[in-house]
């Protein structure tokens, strides 16, 4: 069996507001806002047509790395605040997103269509106490999003 290959990559970053942000199929047959808010403990929820991102800050820029992987990665190396694993069903390409649809120039091809795994990996940004509300800063937060096609 061979491992897990690295098919594609795409650094990004994206406008977080309410605390959330999303990746978002193309076309937008289905809408990923609709999977909900993350449960109460977790930093992500995925379904149909994307996956929905909570940040512990709100009003900010964050830097995002999209993944596309020939199946399971190695679990990420470094420093992350937190990590977790979900499923998305997903089509077409992706590309990152606001809540209020202010939608990245970026996109990432998918392979085929249907179920995702996702594992992702966030590093908040140690400033978060000093970053205010309604600042649209450019913060430190990294979040690493890595997508493979579910068997």
């Amino acid at each position: 069996m061979t491992a897990p290959a690295l098919l594609a990559g795409l650094d990004d970053t994206t406008l977080v507001e309410f605390s959330m942000f999303v990746l978002q199929e193309i076309p937008m047959s289905r809408v990923a806002l609709e999977v909900g808010v993350p449960p109460d403990g977790t930093r992500a929820v995925g379904g149909p047509g994307g996956i929905v991102f909570l940040s512990r800050l709100s009003d900010h820029y964050p830097r995002v790395r999209i993944e596309l992987w020939s199946g399971k990665p190695e679990p990420a190396t470094g420093r992350w605040d937190a990590s977790e694993e979900l499923t998305a069903d997903l089509s077409g390409a992706v590309r990152l997103q606001s809540v209020t649809m202010a939608v990245s120039d970026h996109r990432l091809s998918l392979p085929r269509s249907g179920p995702y795994g996702v594992a992702v990996h966030v590093r908040d940004d140690p400033r978060g106490a000093d970053i205010e509300e309604g600042s649209f800063a450019r913060t430190a937060e990294r979040w690493l999003v890595r997508l493979w096609p579910r068997q």
